[in-house]
């Protein structure tokens, strides 16, 4: 009897120590499956759209605004859709602005002309890099007061999709780099593109240097899907330029200044 006894606790110790390994190893899998995510899924890029038209006192449409921005619905991260549908709020709203205050001068200028052609300004935008983590658009913006577009105004955002905090340049550089990082932008990319585009590679002056580092401007940059793209005024280079110029450095070509967070 005591031998049967004692088989049957060993037996019952046993059948403890196997429940207790089981539950060990589904509180490991269970710690693995809720580790914090490096990254999210895609979130669908919507267009909202806007149109307004804005007339004179005698009731003529003088200035009309088509704006085509981005907009998130239903996606995970709240506080990234709120910010980027906000950005695209106050977009709308600002051409709105700038053509209320612009009625008079619209309506004379049509006057002068003899015109039947409102003058316009459109919006809309490119998503210029989305790679699980980092989003980023281009907003373009269109003026005519004939009927013809020239070149775009630019202006960019950038924002995390983890956290949907926005993006500085800072955030790409290393900690070492960060009091000067527009200085290694400018001195060491900049200039020689610049000095390329607009002056047939000849080295820059010290007043043509002078000039990158006044139109440099740390929130005109967006990310591609390689590197990263900066953006300034082409006219404060050649007076017979409008619009933006345009340069993109590839993560290689950008090491030791800037870097891509793991």
């Amino acid at each position: 009897m005591k031998r049967l006894l004692c088989i049957f606790l060993a037996a019952v110790l046993c059948f403890s120590l196997a429940s207790c390994s089981v539950k060990d190893d589904t509180s490991e899998t269970t710690t693995a499956e809720t580790a914090p995510t490096t990254t999210l899924p895609v979130p669908e890029i919507e267009q909202s759209t806007h149109s307004e038209e804005f007339r004179d006192e005698n009731g003529r449409v003088v200035y009309t605004v088509d704006v085509i921005v981005p907009h998130l619905d239903e996606f995970e991260n709240t506080v990234l859709m709120a910010q980027v549908n906000t950005l695209s709020n106050e977009i709308f709203k600002e051409a709105c602005d700038k053509a209320e205050l612009n009625i008079e001068n619209a309506s004379k200028f049509m006057d002068s002309r003899n015109s039947a052609t409102p003058w316009s300004r459109r919006i809309d935008f490119e998503v210029s890099f989305l790679n699980g983590r980092f989003l980023s658009f281009i907003i373009k913006e269109y003026f005519s007061s004939d009927g013809t577009e020239g070149e775009p105004a630019y202006r960019s955002a950038t924002f995390n999709v983890l956290d949907g905090s926005p993006c500085y340049l800072t955030d790409f550089a290393p900690d070492s780099n960060r009091d000067d990082i527009a200085g290694k932008i400018i001195d060491r990319l900049l200039c020689p593109s610049v000095s390329s585009y607009f002056y047939g590679g000849q080295p820059l002056s010290e007043e043509q240097k002078q000039l990158v580092h006044d139109s440099f401007f740390y929130e005109n940059f967006y990310l591609t899907a390689d590197g990263v793209g900066f953006y300034m005024s082409s006219y404060v280079f050649n007076p017979q330029h409008s619009g933006v110029y345009t340069c993109h450095y590839t993560w290689d070509e950008l090491s030791g200044i800037m870097t891509l967070p793991e």
